[in-house]
C-alpha cells in the first residue's frame, strides 16, 4: 500500500522570545482594535471589547461588566489620562461611559500591574484620549439603536496646539421605548424604563513644545437619569392609622384602608479632570507629571403615592 508523500513545511516569525520586560499580564489595545470588535446593535463599546480577551468574563450578558479572573466588578481600576472613572456604566450596564471615539490606546493589566496604580486587587484600564490632529480640522458622526455619538478634531495652533471633542447622547426614551410601546403585549411593563438616558463629553487640549515634550490637559462629564416608577398594578393594600381628638373624650384611632405605591428616580454623573506634562529624554527614560480630579455623584428620590381604596 502506497503512503502518501508529506511534503516539508517551514514556518518563520519575528517574535522574540526571552525576557524583553519584567511587566507580565500587559496588553495593549487601540481605537482601531476596539471598533474592529463586532458589538451589539453594531455600536463599539471598549469594555465588551475587553470581555473578549482570555482571563475577562462579562457580570451579564449584554452588559458592560468585566470581571478579570475570578475578580469583582468593583475590583477593576478604570483611569482616563490619570484621573479615576468611578462608574463606567451607562443605561443599567448595557454601555460603558468611555466614548471609544476618544480613545488613543488602552493598557489593560490583568494582573501584576505596577504598584503606581494601586487601589485595586483585580486589573487595571488605564485609558489614554486621544490627541487631536495637529494639521486639519476633521471629525465623525455615528447614529446607533440606542445613541448617537459626534466628534471633532484640529489645530488651534497649527503643529503646536490641538483640540479634540466628543460627545454621546442616548435616545431611548424618545425612539425606543415608543416603539416598544406600540407592539408589547402589556406596555405598562414598560414604565419603569421610561426616563432612562444618558449623555456624556469628553474634551482635551495637547501643547506640543517638541516632539518629545508635551502637556496636556483633558476633561470627561457623564450623566445617566433612570426612572423606576411602578405601574397602577403595583399598589400595596395597607392600613393607614390616624389619630383624632374628640371634644370630651380620650384620643382614638381611626383605621382607614388605602393602596400605596412606591416610586424610585436614580441619576449618577462621573466628573474627570487630568493635566500632563510628558518629557522623553532618550528612547529609554523619560519624565512626567499628572495632576488628576474624579468626582462621582449619586443622586436617589423616592415617593409614596395613596390612594383610598
Amino acid at each position: 500500500m502506497l503512503q502518501p508523500e508529506l511534503r516539508k513545511k517551514t514556518i518563520s516569525g519575528n517574535k522574540k522570545f526571552g525576557l524583553e520586560s519584567s511587566q507580565m499580564s500587559a496588553i495593549q489595545l487601540s481605537q482601531q482594535q476596539i471598533k474592529l470588535v463586532p458589538m451589539f446593535m453594531g455600536t463599539p463599546d471598549v469594555l465588551k471589547a475587553l470581555q473578549k480577551l482570555p482571563g475577562v468574563n462579562s457580570e451579564g450578558e449584554g452588559t458592560v461588566g468585566i470581571s478579570v479572573r475570578g475578580g469583582n466588578i468593583d475590583q477593576n481600576l478604570i483611569t482616563l489620562d490619570g484621573a479615576t472613572l468611578y462608574n463606567p456604566e451607562h443605561l443599567k450596564g448595557y454601555a460603558s461611559a468611555i466614548n471609544p471615539d476618544m480613545v488613543g490606546n488602552i493598557d489593560f493589566y490583568r494582573g501584576a500591574f505596577p504598584a503606581r496604580y494601586g487601589s485595586r486587587l483585580s486589573s487595571v484600564i488605564d485609558v489614554t484620549m486621544k490627541e487631536g490632529d495637529f494639521k486639519k480640522y476633521h471629525g465623525s458622526l455615528f447614529l446607533g439603536a440606542l445613541s448617537g455619538s459626534a466628534m471633532i478634531e484640529g489645530p488651534i495652533w497649527k503643529n503646536h496646539t490641538s483640540f479634540c471633542v466628543g460627545g454621546r447622547m442616548s435616545y431611548f426614551d424618545l425612539l425606543a421605548y415608543p416603539a416598544l410601546e406600540k407592539v408589547y403585549d402589556n406596555p405598562d411593563k414598560l414604565l419603569p424604563y421610561s426616563e432612562m438616558k444618558y449623555f456624556d463629553i469628553n474634551a482635551k487640549i495637547t501643547h506640543k513644545f517638541s516632539e518629545r515634550n508635551r502637556l496636556s490637559a483633558s476633561f470627561y462629564y457623564g450623566k445617566d437619569n433612570d426612572n423606576t416608577t411602578p405601574t397602577d398594578g403595583a399598589y400595596e393594600k395597607i392600613s393607614v392609622i390616624k389619630y383624632a381628638e374628640l371634644p370630651g373624650e380620650y384620643d382614638q384611632l381611626l383605621r382607614t384602608a388605602s393602596l400605596r405605591k412606591d416610586s424610585t428616580a436614580t441619576s449618577w454623573s462621573n466628573m474627570c479632570g487630568a493635566l500632563n506634562w510628558k518629557w522623553d529624554i532618550n528612547n529609554r527614560f523619560s519624565v512626567g507629571a499628572n495632576v488628576a480630579y474624579s468626582k462621582y455623584d449619586y443622586s436617589i428620590i423616592q415617593r409614596s403615592y395613596y390612594k383610598s381604596n
